[in-house]
């Protein structure tokens, strides 16, 4: 049996139910990986039930170590450590039957729950950073909810790159954590001056590039700070809630406007290697540092979507299953 987290019902109020599941077994060119650490963000909490299923498993990623193999499967075996990323979701269980593709080793320097915190958010990073715009020292950016799992790794990386990191953040209390993981300046985007303090910051010139988690709460003082020829990456089904988009005002600045899919920028598996491999680097070379806020387990794991949900987070949180 393998104990897992079901979500059973949708909305304000979701439900979850912890059930042992039948213990699956993997197919060819799959692996069956017994779960240790996974990283939970808005991508876990806010998802969606497939039509023709009674519940989802959440959880997209995790790190963990094959305890099963099915046929033709090259390069992993028995015991290996790895993490994967995997578009149907399920890390939020005991084991979980995966594609060896989504497969990537994890290095002995890395201990298993720092792989399962950072995996989906370095990727998620590594994808907005280098694919979907390409951040330099020339460059401005402004990172919405700085402090959540994938926005301080964010962070950290465009800063390693030489960018000028700003952050925004929901709290004032939350300044001085974005401040150590790589903002050169922080705003409160739920005060009503927060587009005056990034100009006057950038001199009168704005910033190049805007990475939003938030959606609709930002978005009409994002095209107000951004400059001309500017890219609005939305990323995270909270920026989806973006409405009555004024295609007159993205006109008068020739800005760019883009909802990446994390799945569709890695879906190709040397993709995948190349980026894990960067990650890692940057992991072991202490250029990223991964702050594990809060652990939970299967059990109570509830509480860490609470927490995402009520935006409570200041790095990573992870579940240990």
């Amino acid at each position: 049996m393998s104990k897992a987290i079901k979500l059973i019902r949708l909305g304000d109020n979701q439900e979850y139910q912890i059930e042992n599941l039948e213990k699956q077994s993997p197919k060819e060119g799959q692996v069956l990986v017994k779960n240790i650490a996974s990283g939970i963000n808005q991508d876990d909490v806010f998802i969606n039930i497939p039509a023709d299923k009674p519940y989802v498993i959440p959880g997209y990623s995790a790190s963990g170590e094959i305890i099963e193999i099915g046929a033709n499967i090259t390069g992993f075996k028995p015991g290996d450590s790895v993490v994967y990323m995997t578009k149907n979701s399920g890390s939020f269980q005991e084991n979980t039957v995966v594609d060896y593709t989504d497969l990537i080793s994890v290095p002995e320097e890395i201990y298993d729950k720092i792989a399962g915190a950072s995996y989906y958010s370095g990727m998620m990073a590594h994808s907005l950073l280098k694919r979907v715009f390409i951040v330099n020292s020339n460059i401005i950016i402004l990172i919405h909810n700085v402090t959540s799992g994938i926005g301080y790794i964010l962070a950290q990386w465009a800063d390693s790159l030489g960018a000028v990191v700003i952050g925004s953040v929901d709290d004032d209390s939350k300044n001085n954590f974005a401040l150590k993981y790589g903002c050169k300046k922080v705003i409160n985007y739920k005060s009503e001056n927060w587009v005056q303090e990034i100009m006057e910051f950038t001199k009168g010139y704005g910033v190049n590039a805007i990475y939003d988690s938030l959606g609709n709460d930002t978005f009409e003082g994002n095209i107000k700070c951004i400059t001309k020829m500017g890219i609005l990456v939305c990323y995270g089904p909270q920026s989806k809630t973006i409405t009555n988009i004024d295609s007159n005002k993205i006109a008068e600045k020739s800005l760019y406007i883009t909802f990446p899919s994390i799945f569709d920028y890695k879906s190709n598996k040397m993709e995948r290697v190349l980026s894990s491999d960067e990650l890692f680097s940057m992991i072991k070379a202490g250029r990223i540092k991964v702050e594990i806020s809060d652990e939970f387990g299967l059990d109570n794991a509830s509480q860490a979507f609470e927490k995402i949900k009520n935006n409570n987070v200041m790095g990573s949180i992870i579940i240990n299953i």
